[in-house]
């Protein structure tokens, strides 16, 4: 029998797919079956997670042999999810659980509350990265660079920023933006005030991603 937690992990991964073939559309449907198959679930748990989600307005039926389509609601909480890993929704576990687990390559990482909080303490958070790119960006016209070289810097970062929002992050892209980013900044030394420091730190959080 599932535990709680399993069934909560379950339910994001079912509509986050959902979400994912449909491009967070509500007019666009997609079948369950077919998200079950690619999830690699029995029939039995999709039904599960699925009558979850339409129990709670999240998702709904709209034809016969399976299609179903997000509803208002279960777009606004998927996107929340993403938007705050780190927190859950009113019905849907923290992203991060889901997140975690395939920056690793793995499954859903399983556990206590607290088990996850010592996976994702070793890896930075999407807030982290985030908030470093963001104060970085902000520090770009300080410190003298070349125009191309800013231009460059700030596209590699607001490209890492860019994926680091998306519903379904590309952490290759993301790795290899920041590795750049980092590549031009460390070249600086403390020429501005606070650009050494910041650089350190995203250069830091890159090497924590894996697969490096």
């Amino acid at each position: 029998m599932a535990t709680l937690q399993e069934k909560q992990e379950d339910r994001l991964r079912f509509i986050r797919r959902l979400y994912e073939k449909t491009d967070g559309s509500t007019f666009t449907a997609a079948t369950s079956g077919e998200i079950g198959q690619e999830l690699g679930w029995s029939d039995k748990r999709t039904d599960r997670a699925l009558e979850y989600l339409i129990d709670h307005g999240l998702v709904k039926h709209v034809s016969l042999g399976g299609q179903i389509s997000l509803k208002h609601d279960g777009v606004l909480e998927v996107e929340g999810a993403w938007n705050n890993p780190d927190q859950p929704t009113a019905h849907l576990p923290p992203a991060n659980i889901i997140m975690i687990g395939e920056m690793h390559g793995s499954q859903i990482q399983q556990g206590t509350v607290h088990s996850q909080q010592g996976v994702s303490s070793s890896v930075p958070s999407v807030d982290q990265l985030l908030a470093a790119a963001e104060r970085l960006r902000a520090l770009l016209p300080q410190l003298g660079l070349a125009e191309d070289e800013n231009q460059e810097a700030d596209a590699e970062l607001a490209t890492a920023q860019s994926q680091l929002r998306s519903p379904r992050p590309k952490w290759d892209i993301i790795r290899g933006s920041l590795a750049a980013a980092v590549g031009i900044l460390g070249q600086l030394g403390s020429i501005a005030t606070g650009s050494a420091e910041l650089t350190q730190e995203l250069e830091k959080l890159h090497k924590a991603l894996p697969g490096l």
